[in-house]
């Protein structure tokens, strides 16, 4: 039904510069996401680390959905 997203930006530790062949200290980007089905129940977790020289962002922003959402900063 939804999801959460966070993206955060780490550098790469041992393990994760060997799984994506980058130097120890690379800049990464972390990802968590928590998936529900209707009625809030979570239904799966996913953690990754994406090379931040290859990640990139693109949204789709409409104001409708922001008038729809009261935990919007826009209202």
């Amino acid at each position: 039904d939804w999801a959460r997203r966070t993206y955060r930006a780490v550098t790469a530790d041992s393990k994760i510069s060997k799984y994506l062949e980058i130097n120890i200290g690379a800049p990464v980007m972390y990802l968590e996401e928590l998936y529900h089905l209707a009625g809030n129940r979570p239904v799966e977790f996913t953690r990754a680390w994406i090379n931040a020289e290859i990640f990139h962002i693109t949204t789709k922003i409409k104001r409708s959905d922001e008038i729809k959402d009261p935990n919007s900063l826009y209202k």
